[in-house]
């Protein structure tokens, strides 16, 4: 099996666009794989690595970041201006992630847990990680893992991710206001509601 002696001198392959490490017994990336400029999946998914190096922010084309939500994050991601996709991210191991969202503007996919590893959920969080993802207008694929975590404020953000194809939340006490007739796209809703109204069928069968 892959392991980190293996990726030793991976930053000399200038040209490199895909590095997949996913299902292998690397546990740390070197911190030059900042060089790889030309880099644009980078995917250490199902991986013991537990943080990306602080050179990672220099993968400035960078579009598909796959990893463990138990990653820390460099703080600097928000410069990762081209990434599209974004999974999975923990918010209690990368608290700063919640106000550098809002610089991932191309972002289409976005799983994210509230709470990950030994961490624990501020509800100072809630306001930063709302403005944030108010900016994110081209968000097709939203995955918000809560574990536990009451997440009644996504369900009054106020936006129209009028892009949006699929939903995954839980811990939300009602339909949220902005799940109704204008989301013409959303194929595909899996939610956990503690109470479910007549109107939010009725609005559910709007959209």
């Amino acid at each position: 099996d892959l392991e980190n002696h293996h990726i030793a001198g991976v930053e000399k392959l200038f040209h490199l666009r895909y590095l997949g490490l996913r299902d292998t017994n690397v546990t740390k990336l070197p911190k030059e794989v900042g060089n790889l400029h030309c880099l644009h999946t980078l995917d250490l998914s199902h991986t013991s690595i537990t943080e990306l190096p602080s050179t990672a922010i220099r993968l400035k084309q960078l579009v598909r970041l796959y990893i463990e939500d138990s990653v820390k994050l460099p703080k600097g991601i928000g410069k990762l201006k081209l990434l599209q996709v974004l999974s999975s991210i923990g918010v209690s191991s990368s608290p700063d992630i919640v106000g550098e969202l809002g610089y991932l503007t191309e972002l289409r996919v976005l799983h994210i847990s509230l709470i990950s590893g030994t961490g624990t959920w501020c509800k100072s969080y809630e306001k930063p990680l709302l403005d944030s993802m108010f900016k994110l207008q081209k968000i097709q694929e939203l995955h918000i893992q809560s574990f536990g975590v009451p997440t009644d404020f996504i369900a009054d953000l106020g936006w129209f991710p009028q892009h949006l194809k699929d939903f995954l939340g839980g811990g939300i006490s009602r339909l949220p206001s902005w799940m109704n007739s204008s989301l013409s796209n959303l194929y595909q809703i899996n939610m956990s509601l503690y109470i479910l109204r007549q109107e939010d069928l009725q609005n559910l069968g709007l959209i």
